[in-house]
């Protein structure tokens, strides 16, 4: 391998900060039921109360898992370092394998990750490849620790998403609208949301308009700085999910889970959900062009659908390559409730069994996830004054690379920084 130092960098990093226990941890084994779950550990909700899992109690309700599907909030170094953890224990406990699908990556730069498995690019070079900064824009680094580990354990590594921008366009005008080169990456069929899920991307679609109305007063909720009307996707933004190509909820309050509804409701790298033209500046054009809600609510899902059913139907590709489980990493939007990528699967590969592992960012001894939110839960709180949704620091947009489908690798909303205290209503 070009450079082998990658998982012992990482490592040495993971042992000074992130969810690393310190002091005098004990497992999930030598504790009683009575104490609390570390930040970083995993637990399960039975009879009412949050349940430690080690590593052979999590591989025991995984031994028969086709698909794991792990939810992110894409910022959050925690996050990441656990689903390392899982990465690390499958390989260990098995021969070859999990073949590994990312949502941060777009599957016309495939040819990058294969070049890094093969040990041809380092981090550093995989992080030029994939022009990470531009197509993605959350902090490469905070993704260390999952690189790390493919790295050491040679897990095959998969493009799970649309290039970015592609999204958006099938949004605004369906596949001709679509760069020619994007349109091979497309679904052969979108699979829709189930009601569940079309309530709760209503719920996020009206806070986040009426969010834009109270930020921008005597303006269309929906217009941006330059008129365009944009509504943001539900991924990583809210409290429990992630997103690379999903849209952005608003973070609100801890009544959904107090996960990263900012995850998985958009994913980074493909922006957020899709644009109604509407020329011009100010009030006046604003009113003039204002944007049917319904329609605009239409593309939103739309968009939603797509990603979520393009990550499946690659999970279930990589799946047959690979003749090995599939561990999925995608915003949290994307994998609570089984509302997103699980559902698709069950169409896709019937017969599948889905684990979905879900953060959750509330002390789990004084407020539990829903138990339909995942079947397994990593606590990872939230650091004071962390930034949960909207667009990473410096993510620049796809205008300055002339591409012609728009909606680059950050959001188009910008929220506020979120803290522990406040309290999602639904999540990403």
């Amino acid at each position: 391998m070009k450079y082998s130092g990658l998982f012992p960098f990482f490592l040495a990093i993971l042992t000074l900060a992130g969810c690393a226990a310190q002091g005098s941890y004990r497992t999930p084994e030598e504790r009683t039921a009575a104490e609390s779950i570390a930040p970083g550990e995993f637990f399960v909700v039975e009879q009412s109360r949050a349940v430690a899992l080690g590593k052979a109690a999590f591989l025991k309700l995984a031994e028969d898992a086709d698909y794991i599907l792990i939810g992110e909030g894409h910022p959050i170094r925690c996050d990441h370092e656990a689903q390392a953890t899982v990465l690390r224990w499958l390989a260990e406990s098995r021969t070859s394998g999990p073949a590994v699908s990312l949502e941060m990556v777009g599957l016309d730069r495939q040819g990058d990750l294969d070049a890094f498995h093969r040990g041809e690019l380092n981090a550093g070079d995989l992080r030029e490849a994939l022009d990470w900064k531009r197509t993605w824009g959350h902090d490469f680094f905070a993704y260390g620790p999952v690189f790390a580990t493919a790295e050491q354990y040679q897990l095959p590594l998969y493009a799970a998403n649309l290039p970015p921008g592609a999204a958006f366009a099938y949004g605004r005008g369906g596949v001709d609208a679509v760069a020619p080169l994007h349109r091979q990456y497309l679904p052969q069929a979108i699979i829709p949301a189930g009601e569940a899920q079309r309530e709760d991307l209503r719920s996020v679609f009206e806070r986040h308009v009426a969010m834009m109305k109270a930020r921008r007063p005597g303006q269309n909720a929906t217009a941006d700085e330059t008129g365009n009307a944009t509504v943001g996707a539900p991924d990583d933004t809210r409290e429990t999910g992630a997103v690379n190509a999903t849209p952005d909820a608003t973070q609100e309050s801890v009544t959904r889970s107090k996960q990263d509804q900012t995850d998985d409701a958009a994913p980074a790298g493909n922006g957020t959900a899709p644009e109604a033209a509407s020329p011009g500046h100010g009030q006046a054009n604003a009113t003039a062009h204002r944007p049917d809600p319904e329609a605009m609510f239409h593309q939103f899902i739309t968009v939603q659908s797509l990603w979520d059913t393009v990550m499946a139907e690659n999970a279930v590709r990589v799946r047959q390559l690979e003749g090995s489980p599939v561990v999925v990493l995608a915003g949290s939007g994307h994998v609570e409730n089984g509302w997103g990528i699980a559902l698709r699967l069950q169409s896709l590969d019937p017969e599948a069994k889905v684990l979905l592992v879900m953060p959750w960012r509330a002390d789990p001894a004084v407020e539990l996830p829903p138990e339909a939110l995942g079947d397994v839960f990593f606590s990872c709180p939230l650091p004071p004054g962390a930034r949960t949704m909207g667009p990473p620091p410096g993510a620049t947009d796809d205008s300055e690379t002339g591409d012609a489908e728009g909606s680059g690798p950050g959001m188009n909303e910008q929220t506020p920084a979120a803290t522990p205290s406040q309290t999602p209503s639904s999540g990403n």
